[in-house]
């Protein structure tokens, strides 16, 4: 009995988590910032999917996110998600609305709303059935209405960007094995 619980505890990590980041990009644009993913997650595209559209629990995927819900204004679908941001030691809650242009089986698609503390901008997520998991495609656009430093501001929200995306995955991925 010990060498099985032994034996398990052996294989538990690599078990636990068998996220492929293929690639990550996060680039800077005249102060509008751009995401493409490339990932393969080790859970069926039904989890991911419910993972990424429970609107409600969004904070369970990224700590940074402090309240997310789902609201319906004139039809429309519009997820709000208050955020804490930081890049180094300052930071700052954001608002962000986006609209829910487009949700299938394997097709996420946002638009952010020129309210709260963004521009503008839009979300793609596809999740697409591949051996042993998902692949998750994500590219996004994104333009603050807030000032941020031009000499160094960019490259500290481009690595802070990476760094949270990472995370994301992570808990997406250990989430997705969670009951129910």
């Amino acid at each position: 009995m010990r060498r099985l619980a032994c034996l398990a505890l052996l294989l538990a990590p690599a078990t636990l988590s068998a996220l492929q980041i293929e690639r990550l990009e996060v680039r800077t644009d005249d102060g509008t910032y751009g995401v493409h993913l490339d990932a393969v997650i080790a859970a069926p595209p039904e989890r991911v999917r419910a993972r990424l559209t429970d609107y409600e629990g969004l904070r369970r995927l990224n700590p940074a996110i402090l309240q997310s819900r789902l609201l319906v204004e004139d039809g429309r679908r519009i997820v709000h998600t208050r955020l804490r941001a930081c890049v180094l030691f300052f930071c700052r809650d954001l608002d962000r609305y986006e609209l829910l242009e487009e949700e299938s089986a394997d097709h996420i698609r946002t638009r952010l709303l020129p309210r709260g503390h963004f521009r503008s901008g839009e979300a793609d997520w596809r999740l697409q059935a591949v051996p042993g998991g998902t692949r998750l495609t994500y590219d996004a656009r994104m333009q603050p209405a807030f000032f941020i430093p031009p000499l160094i501001g960019p490259a500290l929200v481009r690595a802070r960007m990476d760094a949270e995306l990472r995370h994301t995955l992570s808990l997406l991925e250990r989430r997705c094995h969670e009951w129910p």
